[in-house]
């Protein structure tokens, strides 16, 4: 015996969106990525950075505002966002 929800249009029309959109909820849940903040320098003296590290694409590298005396040097980065911190 079926249930009378199942066999009617608008039960199965609710139900089947329903599905799609806990399946598309579930998928973008957990294959979600989030960009990190990376600090570095002090003010002063040296700055350098040349490789990824810990940083991964879309990622911030964030410099602390000073006088970098000894200068910087930087290689190896791409797809990354750098700003003045």
């Amino acid at each position: 015996m079926m249930n009378h929800f199942y066999t009617c249009f608008w039960g199965r029309f609710l139900c089947n969106t329903l599905t799609v959109f806990f399946l598309f909820f579930l998928s973008s849940t957990f294959s979600a990525t989030y960009a990190n903040t990376v600090i570095i320098g002090t003010g002063s003296g040296a700055l350098s950075k040349t490789s990824m590290g810990t940083l991964q694409a879309g990622d911030t590298l964030a410099i602390t505002a000073g006088t970098y005396s000894g200068g910087a040097t930087f290689a190896n980065l791409h797809d990354i966002t750098i700003i003045n911190y």
